[in-house]
């Protein structure tokens, strides 16, 4: 994708970067659901990568079960304690404030 808009940029005219610059395949690749914008940072590291494609399998896997987390555990091949894990390392879970206790 890199090299595309690079390809884009390159022949563009005026140095200005248009839509009717871009390739079939970025133009494509924009229309599909995967491809949207969403908050998520961009990936760089393999690390990155991996988390962002282990994100997108359990909320696409939480979607097809109607949010079930035990359902979509097993259905993962894992437990539901290993859900709940992979969902806090990805962020995916709220966490609780830590309220100090008073004495």
């Amino acid at each position: 994708m890199e090299n595309q808009v690079q390809r884009s940029v390159l022949c563009s005219n005026d140095g200005i970067l248009t839509v009717d610059d871009l390739s079939p395949t970025i133009l494509e690749a924009s229309q599909r659901p995967s491809a949207t914008v969403s908050n998520h940072r961009v990936p760089q590291t393999l690390a990155d990568r991996v988390a962002d494609s282990e994100r997108e399998m359990l909320e696409e896997a939480l979607r097809r079960h109607d949010y079930k987390r035990t359902l979509t555990a097993k259905s993962l091949g894992i437990s539901r304690v290993g859900l709940y894990k992979k969902m806090r390392k990805l962020g995916m879970l709220e966490t609780k404030a830590i309220r100090p206790t008073i004495l």
